[in-house]
């Protein structure tokens, strides 16, 4: 089969094998972690409600720092033109991208709008499963942000689950164009397909090679 002819659900039978990665800067003056970090020093202070109200306001700027570093990463500025829209539409765009699973990301946000749109203390317990999960969100976002992707090379799995009469290519490469997500590039032996953000498959396309490298 031609690369031309591949559509993003057959990358379930393809396999990282490689590539070329880079570390992705964070903009702020600020780091995630360090929001975090104080989020848990407000948190051990054991000073009533203040001391939990302010550990919760820390996680959540380290959350909403981590998740707009990795939109941008992503190519949110590209699709959305700087439009200021809400934290949520980020998140989707999260799930759009392939990049994280809609299950974590529903935790995530069920957690959030628990703790932060009540306009109540919150208890110890509360804050703590925030905390948590904000932790596991900050160190998976990382492992993609350290070692974001700009080429990888995937290779055929012929395995018990491969239908041979699908003839798929042995191999191809997934090409950041630009170094930027703005377009990608997928070839093989001369011949390669190009998408830009306005295709309609541009983001099945994206969402099935992350998911195959992030998720698998």
């Amino acid at each position: 089969m031609s690369v031309k002819n591949l559509k993003p659900e057959y990358i379930s039978h393809y396999i990282n094998d490689g590539g070329t990665y880079s570390w992705v800067n964070h903009q702020a003056k600020i780091l995630p972690s360090t929001y975090l970090e104080y989020a848990k020093q407000d948190f051990d202070e054991q000073d009533g409600g203040r001391a939990l109200i302010n550990a919760v306001g820390n996680a959540k700027r380290a959350f909403h720092l981590q998740t707009e570093t990795l939109c941008d990463a992503l190519g949110w500025k590209v699709a959305y033109k700087n439009r200021q829209l809400g934290f949520d539409k980020r998140l989707e765009y999260l799930s759009k991208c392939g990049v994280l699973s809609p299950r974590i990301l529903s935790r995530l946000n069920k957690t959030r709008n628990r703790v932060e749109h009540e306009y109540i203390v919150p208890t110890t317990e509360q804050v703590e499963d925030y905390l948590d999960i904000v932790e596991l969100f900050i160190f998976a976002v990382g492992q993609i942000l350290d070692r974001f992707p700009y080429e990888m090379d995937f290779s055929l799995m012929q395995d018990e689950y491969y239908d041979s009469t699908l003839e798929l290519p042995n191999d191809f490469i997934f090409k950041m164009n630009s170094g930027s997500l703005d377009s990608f590039t997928i070839g093989q032996k001369g011949e390669s397909i190009t998408k830009v953000m306005t295709d309609d498959d541009y983001f099945p396309w994206l969402k099935a090679i992350f998911t195959q490298y992030f998720l698998v």
